[in-house]
């Protein structure tokens, strides 16, 4: 909570008006309605501090492994349960694809909630550089998708991926 906190901070220093934030994931073993319990208190917590800041937190669900809000739909309770303007959504398009969702029902399901968006391609996850042809997701599909949404947020590259550590 203190690391998102500072955060918070250093994007009010920043002027950044977004700052990502996944939910949590407890352990893979614990009762996910305990976890979802924490982690709603924990967001509600610091989207308080965020409104105080100006600052808005987009959430993203991701893999199992890295969270317990993994589909869209869970995003959107989430943002529902807190009930702050200071938490929003976004998509990750290999976690659309992980969570065998489609990009076009997602958007619909966040609606005007919808802010951000990160852009990879995956197998379907795996955040590769699009063309590199290492992926296989229907990129121009989910192109195809923010436009007939008429999608006009940010969209960032999230193209971190082990295997370029070396070899950008």
């Amino acid at each position: 909570l203190n690391y998102f906190a500072k955060s918070l901070e250093c994007a009010a220093v920043l002027e950044s008006p977004l700052v990502q934030i996944t939910s949590g994931r407890g352990n893979l073993d614990a009762d996910k309605s305990n976890v979802w319990g924490r982690s709603a208190e924990a967001l509600s917590y610091l989207a308080k501090i965020a409104e105080r800041y100006g600052i808005t937190f987009v959430l993203e669900a991701t893999s199992a492994y890295t969270s317990r809000v993994n589909t869209t739909k869970e995003v959107r309770r989430m943002i529902d349960e807190v009930g702050s303007p200071a938490l929003k959504g976004m998509l990750d398009v290999c976690q659309v694809a992980n969570a065998k969702e489609d990009m076009l029902d997602d958007l619909k399901i966040l609606g005007d909630d919808m802010l951000h968006l990160h852009f990879a391609d995956g197998t379907p996850l795996g955040h590769y550089v699009p063309g590199d042809g290492k992926g296989t997701l229907p990129l121009e599909g989910y192109i195809k998708a923010l436009d007939t949404f008429g999608y006009k947020g940010g969209i960032s590259l999230e193209i971190y991926n082990k295997i370029y550590d070396l070899e950008p």
